[in-house]
């Protein structure tokens, strides 16, 4: 699927953030940890992912680390 996104941090909260990647806008989910790591908003950011599908969703989460995407 999708392994990784970088782009520019549109909005940032405790529990997901907005990346823009050549102008799409994708929300992720993200934990403590990878808010603690990222930069300002407007600044380049990349993020290892992980989907989920599920039967009535597809959630995209978003990881600092491939360590911490591998937990």
């Amino acid at each position: 699927m999708i392994s990784q996104l970088r782009g520019i941090l549109l909005e940032a909260t405790a529990a997901a953030v907005v990346l823009d990647v050549s102008g799409v806008g994708f929300e992720l989910g993200v934990s403590g940890a990878t808010t603690a790591m990222l930069p300002q908003i407007g600044k380049e950011c990349r993020l290892y992912t992980r989907m989920q599908v599920r039967e009535d969703a597809m959630t995209l989460f978003g990881f600092a680390t491939k360590e911490e995407r591998a937990m």
